[in-house]
Formats: structure tokens, sequence, C-alpha cells
């Protein structure tokens, strides 16, 4: 959204699944793109469970600055104690990188908004 409240529409994203250790581009993954529809939402599916992602903007609306940084997330499977391991082993290796960890539960598809903080 922008600073009265409206959706931005046409901001160009990507999301890149990571080396953990490094945090370089994982090339055993396919890095995706989307579009923000006019709700500003953009949707990614496809994604794997315990996998290191992030997201960034590419390009943003006419009139506005794009976000730079690179927001990283993870789709949390802990349904056995194999998964389980799985993910605190992959979110011990985030925090060895001091990031900023999302994570998300529930199904492969992950829908940003494109809004302002309030």
């Amino acid at each position: 959204m922008d600073e009265n409240g409206n959706s931005l529409a046409d901001a160009q994203f990507v999301v890149q699944a990571v080396i953990p250790e490094t945090l370089e581009d994982n090339p055993a993954y396919e890095k995706m793109t989307a579009t923000s529809d006019s709700n500003g939402i953009v949707t990614f599916e496809k994604l794997h469970y315990n996998t290191l992602y992030y997201y960034e903007e590419t390009t943003a609306p006419t009139g506005y600055s794009r976000d730079t940084e690179k927001h990283y997330f993870i789709i949390k499977n802990v349904k056995n104690d194999e998964k389980k391991k799985e993910y605190e082993e992959l979110k011990g290796k985030a925090d060895a990188n001091n990031i900023i960890l999302n994570e998300f539960t529930g199904g492969n598809t992950v829908i940003f908004a494109n809004r302002k903080e309030t």
C-alpha cells in the first residue's frame, strides 16, 4: 500500500531458495518471479517445505521506491521426528547467519501482500 492506504499493483518480486550456510542462491532450485495484482497480492506456489528462501522486490510500481532488502522465510514442516530434525537444523543454520527469519506453516504456497505496515 502507498501512504494513502492504496494497494500497489505491478510490483515485481522474486523468490529464490538459498544455501543455508552461505545464503547464496541455491542452483538446485528454480528462481520464481511474480507481479502483484490490483489488490497488491503476489502468490508463489510449489515451494518446498523446510527450505530456506528469500523474497525480494525487483521492480517497484511506477513512482515508488523499490524495497532492496531480502526477506528470508521457511515453510515449516515438523509433522514427524525426521521433519522436525530437518527443520531445526535449517533454523540453526539460518540463526548462525543472523538473519530475520519468517516462518510459515500450512502449505507450499506463500502469498505476500504488498502493503505499507501500520
